[in-house]
């Protein structure tokens, strides 16, 4: 927790923000936010380098490139001819 507030009647708690689990697009940018709580359901709210920002926390597996080779083989049969 990144600090607490004292009120007469009430303590206010101030989670500590993470860092985006990725980078934004440009767009996302936009979407300021200073906590989570400010942000829509499915998003978080993450410092980013374009600041505090809600991130689609869904999107992330979408925006995973695979760079692995690809273990698939295509096989094409040509039919055997003879002549005779």
């Amino acid at each position: 927790l990144e600090s607490l507030v004292m009120c007469p009647f009430s303590v206010l708690v101030r989670p500590k923000l993470r860092d985006c689990s990725r980078n934004p697009r440009l767009f996302e940018c936009h979407r300021k936010c200073t906590y989570s709580w400010d942000c829509a359901t499915g998003y978080e709210c993450c410092l980013s380098v374009c600041g505090k920002i809600c991130l689609n926390i869904r999107q992330i597996e979408t925006f995973i490139e695979n760079t692995s080779p690809s273990t698939e083989v295509e096989t094409t049969l040509y039919p055997i001819t003879t002549t005779e």
